[in-house]
């Protein structure tokens, strides 16, 4: 969901998934960039739509993501039709958290890694909060996470090299029962910041009324006021 107070179209965040492959993006696109939407979603849909497994390489992913999403972001704009103000600022690039997993099924259990630049968050539960990644403590969320670079915009060429981002890792398991949530920001710090009381209930127990419950907590001024993402994965068999 977007920012309270902003239009459905201002929402800069992105999340794809597919579950044949058992593969998860979330992007937060940053607010002070040129076309973060579309950072984001480019992002987000070049892993998806990619063969390559974070299994093997997580880092050589994140840098091969990189540059197929810089491909889509740049050609997703019409750079000469743009006023000078926005092509000035779009031509500094745009930026974005971004947040990969990927699972596979093993004889007794699923088998996850995960990378992460930015805080964007992966959080596995069981009867408690078993893996918190790639921030632990709410007081570590700050105005400046790390970001994924598209790249400068025209008059630059397609084609340039991009410096990879510093790329978290994470690899884990989890079992029948567990349940693993994804998040951008505001929604992690919320959780980490309520853990004791198993906030993350609230994002199961009624699903079609969670964009009221967010915007409760948001005018009670328990969550920021931010574009909203999360998922929910839950484990019934293995």
């Amino acid at each position: 969901m977007c920012k309270l107070g902003n239009k459905e179209n201002e929402y800069e965040d992105s999340i794809s998934y597919d579950m044949d492959t058992l593969r998860f993006a979330i992007a937060d696109g940053a607010s002070g960039s040129a076309f973060a939407e579309l950072w984001a979603s480019s992002l987000t849909k070049s892993y998806i739509e990619s063969d390559l497994s974070l299994f093997d390489d997580p880092v050589g992913v994140v840098s091969a993501i990189q540059k197929e999403a810089r491909n889509r972001w740049y050609n997703g704009i019409a750079w000469n039709k743009l006023p000078w103000f926005l092509k000035n600022k779009a031509t500094m690039g745009s930026y974005s958290t971004l947040l990969l997993m990927e699972m596979r099924n093993t004889d007794d259990s699923i088998e996850f890694v995960a990378s992460a630049v930015g805080d964007s968050c992966l959080f596995v539960i069981d009867q408690r909060l078993r893996v918190s990644f790639p921030i632990s403590d709410h007081r570590e969320f700050g105005v400046s996470p790390k970001l994924v670079w598209s790249g400068q915009g025209q008059p630059v060429k397609l084609d340039v090299k991009l410096s990879i981002p510093s790329v978290h890792t994470v690899r884990g398991s989890v079992y029948k029962e567990d349940r693993i949530i994804l998040a951008t920001d505001s929604v992690s710090k919320w959780l980490l910041e309520n853990e004791s009381d198993d906030p993350w209930e609230i994002l199961l127990e009624n699903p079609q009324e969670l964009k009221k419950a967010i915007a409760d907590l948001i005018n009670k001024k328990v969550m920021r006021n931010d574009d909203i993402t999360a998922a929910v994965i839950t484990f019934t068999d293995n």
